[in-house]
């Protein structure tokens, strides 16, 4: 028996057991760490934020299980470097490639999925017993234009029921009957259905017969009030005798058309008239706001700022903001308010339409959900919805001139121009000794018709200048003997411009015109810009220097040659308008 002093059971004997040295070398690999090092270094290289938050997960991992202090801390220390460098690149670097493509990028890409997610919800609602339509009338699509009363928006709808009549809809817009009146005094053969299945409905103002209607924010309230009341009238009538509409196209102004729309079952695009960055600006109203570069009042808060809205378009600055109204600030402010509540309504659109082609500005798109470019809507010889009578004799008279030697001059429908103003375009003119056409419309100067400088007239024989009220201006500006339009740069008339490839010398007045400048001027390239002087003239030397310059300019007139190129392609079998028109009318034919 052995003896009680070295038995190994008692306590006093036992030896606490001591794990062999394993060296470093035969330790196994920790693949933690190992983990670690490869996602922190993905994290990186492919700018993911994601890569480096597992590389810090698998740090931690590997930092609770280490056997090696020496070596484990090398690979720990070497992924959480990389897994730190990634989130610092990710999240305080510039956007990873391919990201920056839209400008105003999150809460856009969520506007876009919402937008998306109702049209698909209306194109698959059933229609309700009360607008089924007769089964002998399924073919025919039927739509309802519905515009606000200016000649800038009425135009463009034109064209635009021209365009969709073209393709088989059966067309009916909206107008007042004040502005119906006079669309009929100056193109009665837009009256009843004479012009491809394209009807136009007049409807009350809710203004007495005599008001002049030159209030323009009276009208705007008065055309709110009344007319959702007039448009379900007129859709039930349309219902009753089985001729369902489609869809309404409703002017951007119109936010009251969303809530019509979804209420009676229809679908609803909105028609944009004015340009590509006026759109991008109003929809970046609440960011632009938000970042305290405007206040709530559209008020630039710092002079100098420059605003980029998308890598194709110019930047703005103060003075090319959409709602600018220099000298009038309460019409500038009545605009910004307006423009703020559009933007309301084309997040809430299934469809924005456009009166632009793709290529014009290619990145536009990107920033814009739901955009659909159609243009340029052209009349192509039909009434274009003018509210002067169209002076023809004009096209002989161009007949007569020498190819690109006839300056064109036209302002729009509301431009106005002091009558010091009016003699110094007068007397430029004549300086240029070029022949030139002149549209000089009854209201061009503040409370007269303007006049001409004390023998101005007869100093200009009739071979040499003509002057007109009211001019076929897309027949105009396609005759081979204009050479340049002098231009208030309306996006009308800068479409129209664009689309027969005619230099243009911009002198604009309010709102939109501004950018619009900046847009011919530095982002198409198609043209020049007159700049006042001292005292807010333009004077007669500069109207015949900028005129001599850009008549001379083979650049500008090379950039304008190839934007119409591009605008004829966009139209043809294939292009991006014409691919749009037809994807839209697929839609609101399902």
């Amino acid at each position: 028996m052995s003896s009680p002093v070295n038995d190994p059971r008692q306590p006093s004997v036992a030896k606490r057991y001591v794990p062999s040295a394993v060296p470093p070398q035969d330790l196994p690999v920790d693949y933690s760490g190992l983990i670690a090092v490869v996602f922190g270094i993905a994290g990186v290289m492919f700018r993911y934020k994601l890569c480096s938050w597992v590389a810090i997960m698998f740090c931690a991992q590997s930092l609770v299980n280490m056997k090696n202090l020496e070596n484990d801390l090398k690979q720990i220390s070497m992924a959480m470097m990389f897994a730190i460098m990634g989130l610092v690149t990710n999240y305080f670097g510039p956007a990873r490639p391919g990201t920056q493509k839209r400008s105003i990028s999150s809460k856009m890409e969520k506007r876009k999925l919402i937008s998306e997610r109702k049209c698909v919800e209306m194109e698959h609602r059933q229609p309700t017993s009360s607008n089924l339509e007769r089964p002998e009338q399924e073919k025919a699509t039927r739509v309802v234009l519905v515009s606000y009363p200016i000649q800038g928006h009425v135009a463009p709808f034109i064209k635009l029921s021209y365009l969709l009549a073209s393709r088989g809809i059966k067309v009916t817009l909206v107008v007042t009957e004040f502005l119906h009146a006079r669309l009929m005094a100056s193109q009665p053969e837009l009256d009843g259905e004479q012009c491809d299945q394209v009807r136009l409905v007049a409807v009350p103002d809710g203004l007495p017969e005599e008001d002049p209607r030159s209030d323009e924010r009276k009208v705007g309230e008065s055309i709110f009030k009344v007319m959702p009341g007039h448009l379900e009238n007129l859709l039930n009538k349309a219902n009753l005798e089985g001729n369902q509409v489609a869809c309404i196209i409703a002017d951007a102004i119109f936010g009251w058309a969303l809530e019509f729309a979804e209420k009676k079952e229809i679908k609803l695009a909105m028609f944009w008239p004015s340009t590509p960055g006026g759109l991008a600006l109003a929809l970046s109203i609440p960011k632009l706001i938000e970042a305290g570069i405007i206040d709530s009042n559209g008020t630039p808060t710092m002079k100098g700022n420059k605003i980029q809205l998308s890598p194709d378009l110019p930047p703005l600055t103060d003075g090319d903001l959409v709602w600018s109204y220099p000298g009038n600030q309460i019409a500038q402010k009545m605009i910004f308010q307006s423009l703020f509540s559009i933007q309301q309504n084309l997040e809430k659109c299934c469809w924005i339409l456009c009166n632009w082609f793709h290529e014009l500005n290619p990145l536009v798109g990107d920033t814009i959900p739901n955009i659909l470019p159609l243009g340029p809507l052209l009349a192509n010889g039909k009434p274009a919805g003018t509210f002067w009578p169209e002076d023809s004799t004009c096209l002989s008279w161009l007949d007569r001139q020498p190819p690109r030697s006839v300056v064109y001059v036209a302002f729009g429908s509301i431009a106005k121009h002091s009558q010091h103003q009016i003699d110094e375009l007068a007397l430029g003119l004549e300086l240029l000794g070029r022949p030139f056409l002149w549209v000089n419309r009854s209201a061009l100067t503040s409370g007269s018709s303007s006049k001409f400088p004390d023998g101005y007239e007869k100093r200009i024989p009739a071979s040499h200048g003509k002057i007109v009220p009211w001019a076929p201006q897309e027949k105009v500006l396609a005759h081979p003997s204009v050479a340049c339009f002098l231009s208030h740069c309306g996006w009308n008339s800068t479409m129209d411009g664009i689309s027969t490839g005619v230099p243009i010398l911009c002198w604009p007045n309010f709102a939109d015109q501004f950018y619009n400048r900046s847009c011919i001027c530095d982002g198409y390239k198609v043209g020049l810009c007159l700049n006042p002087d001292a005292y807010g003239i333009v004077t007669r030397h500069e109207i015949r220097r900028k005129l001599e310059n850009l008549i001379a300019d083979e650049g500008i007139r090379g950039n304008s040659m190839r934007l119409k190129e591009m605008a004829e392609e966009s139209l043809r079998k294939g292009g991006s308008s014409a691919k749009n028109l037809e994807s839209f009318i697929e839609h609101i034919k399902q």
